[in-house]
């Protein structure tokens, strides 16, 4: 397995930049690249091979191609970050840097903690590491990148602008999308706190049997094959918990208001950390806010 993955380095490293095309649909096509995503919850559609990762972006909303374009340019000179190629009108286009980490080692955590020391160093925050299942951490070789910077603000602000593939990109300060995961990625700690991140539930069968165990849509925010049936969401806006549903918490939970106490920044430390995984509502509705597909 380990020359397998060194192998996919060398591949990744002897890539050339292929020639920009204007749609993902033209690039897929151009790279015979494969479909890697399945879940009807996603924002967007992976496709893949052992040199290029595409993203396909369903929504354009939130800026999310400009944003993460902008950013991957600022951090090329890191060796741990992904190269860009290309983005098109509803793609990006960046090398690809291995499997999800899977597993926890000091050598992967040491390196975990080198990347966001430079990535703070850069002024930049990646914003959105306290994923449930998943992480932005990826390993080839034995060698940590990070990935996915959709979501990341430079110099504490989201709103950024730099040359494109086809002219110039402008993201903008606001964002649309809100859910539990990326708002406390938003406000918890990342330089030093390597350790303290999530870890991620690998098994392809296993995440997809979560995905549509948790979010059950009952309808879509953007076409997506298999599930054209469905109507359209409409937005619904993340309201935050306040400090009286985070007392109904510690009574709906007494085993974690024994273990913590009753203060609400112990409270959400724990429902982000731990109860939204486990199925814990912070609402004293229970069927208010609930976080199924908060795109």
């Amino acid at each position: 397995m380990r020359g397998c993955l060194a192998a996919a380095v060398l591949l990744v490293s002897a890539a050339a930049a292929p020639a920009c095309r204007r749609t993902a649909a033209e690039m897929v096509a151009a790279l015979d690249l494969r479909r890697l995503s399945h879940s009807p919850c996603a924002s967007a559609v992976i496709h893949a091979d052992e040199r290029y990762v595409l993203k396909h972006v369903l929504t354009r909303r939130d800026s999310l191609l400009e944003r993460e374009t902008c950013v991957l340019q600022k951090l090329q000179r890191f060796d741990w970050a992904p190269r860009w190629f290309c983005t098109g009108d509803d793609y990006i286009l960046t090398e690809w840097r291995g499997k999800e980490m899977c597993e926890r080692t000091e050598s992967y955590d040491a390196q975990m903690r080198r990347i966001l020391d430079e990535l703070h160093a850069a002024g930049v925050r990646h914003n959105d590491l306290r994923k449930r299942e998943r992480t932005d951490f990826t390993v080839a070789a034995g060698r940590v990148s990070l990935v996915d910077f959709a979501y990341a603000s430079v110099r504490g602000s989201l709103e950024m602008s730099c040359k494109g593939s086809f002219g110039l990109l402008k993201a903008g300060g606001n964002l649309t999308r809100s859910s539990s995961e990326l708002e406390w990625g938003m406000a918890a700690p990342e330089r030093g706190a390597a350790a303290d991140l999530p870890q991620a539930r690998c098994g392809a069968s296993k995440q997809v049997a979560r995905v549509r165990g948790l979010c059950r849509p009952a309808c879509i925010h953007e076409p997506y094959a298999g599930f054209e049936h469905l109507p359209r969401c409409e937005p619904t806006p993340y309201v935050p918990p306040t400090a009286g549903d985070w007392q109904c918490y510690a009574v709906r939970n007494p085993d974690v208001a024994a273990a913590l106490g009753r203060k609400v920044g112990a409270l959400a430390r724990h429902f982000y950390r731990h109860g939204f995984a486990e199925g814990r509502s912070p609402y004293c509705e229970a069927d208010r806010g609930r976080y199924t597909c908060a795109f």
